[in-house]
């Protein structure tokens, strides 16, 4: 039997406040999720001073909280609440086609985040296989292309398939939908978002049994999973991939990317506009992952990225020790130290 491995995203949106007063306020990161039988939800990160492209009617959640007095509520308001809404807990909708500023308060700073929405013009759907055998998996994946020519990751998909098929698709509320071969023949998926735009694949399904002597992934995935950069900055993606024989071999990776680039090797390189781009890496192995690289602008304030601990894994006998690093990685790449705990 089939069976695609769905990968969960949930919304969230970053505003960092506090640009205009490093003492006042700090950003917050919440999430939320949003979704309805036979959808999918993805990842929105919202860079402080860039722009978020959601398409009409769908939502991200923006958070910000108050370093000085953190029981000083935020005030969230919309440049134009006709075309972008946001209500006093940050959730912010676009209601039609145009953008607004969203405004985020508290005492005597704010910060704004531009929400434009879009709308889909057409959908792009990538396949992991697109010809499988009974007992073999595929994970499908949908992007959005829309009126003014921007990519984007849809937070609401609708999957659907012809019944007869020979693959079942299994209404999920993840970024990817499942679907199983059962039956040798072609199928059609269908990928749907807010507004009509669609777009298929075709999957065939053949009555070959999947050979034993070779090899079946059962995990691939690329790190890091999710990057804050600023424009201009590079970040390196590592691919990682695992068998069900638990040995070890060479596989090989081809990347793409809504934003900015990527070469062969998976370094990635920002552009010179902010905003939310997707990596996407697809195996040799059959497998295919997804990273969310949010870009902030060159004003923004530099942001703590991630923390890299070295070594890992370790290896020690009874009684040993080992002394460990912290390298910390920034928006903007400049070095800084942290006290870690």
């Amino acid at each position: 039997m089939f069976c695609f491995n769905a990968r969960h995203f949930s919304v969230v949106a970053l505003l960092a406040l506090g640009a205009c007063d490093s003492n006042s306020l700090s950003p917050l990161l919440g999430s939320t999720s949003q979704s309805s039988t036979g959808t999918a939800s993805s990842a929105v990160t919202a860079p402080t001073g860039g722009t978020v492209l959601l398409l009409v009617t769908e939502s991200a959640q923006l958070r910000a909280s108050d370093r000085v007095n953190r029981n000083r509520s935020v005030r969230w308001t919309s440049s134009d609440p006709t075309k972008v809404s946001v209500n006093s807990t940050g959730l912010t909708t676009a209601i039609r086609l145009g953008e607004a500023t969203i405004t985020a308060s508290s005492g005597s700073v704010s910060e704004r985040t531009l929400i434009r929405g879009l709308q889909a013009t057409s959908v792009v759907v990538a396949a992991s296989r697109t010809t499988l055998a009974i007992g073999e998996t595929s994970v499908l994946s949908a992007t959005a292309r829309t009126t003014d020519g921007s990519t984007v990751v849809p937070q609401q998909v609708t999957w659907s398939v012809a019944s007869g098929s020979s693959v079942t698709l299994t209404p999920s509320t993840t970024a990817v939908d499942t679907s199983k071969g059962h039956s040798q023949g072609p199928s059609v998926v269908n990928a749907s978002v807010v507004g009509g735009a669609f777009g298929v694949v075709s999957l065939t399904v053949s009555a070959v049994a999947v050979d034993p002597n070779v090899p079946l992934a059962t995990a691939f995935s690329i790190s890091p999973a999710e990057a804050l950069m600023q424009v201009d900055n590079t970040v390196q993606f590592t691919p990682t991939a695992s068998w069900a024989d638990g040995v070890s071999r060479a596989f090989t990776v081809a990347y793409t990317a809504t934003g900015g680039t990527i070469d062969v090797n998976g370094l990635y390189r920002a552009g010179q506009v902010a905003g939310v781009f997707s990596v996407i890496a697809s195996c040799n192995c059959g497998r295919v992952d997804t990273s969310v690289v949010t870009v902030l602008s060159s004003s923004s304030t530099a942001v703590l990225s991630s923390l890299q601990i070295t070594p890992k894994p370790v290896s020690m006998l009874i009684s040993g020790s080992q002394q460990f690093s912290v390298q910390s990685v920034w928006s903007d790449g400049v070095a800084r130290s942290v006290l870690v705990t």
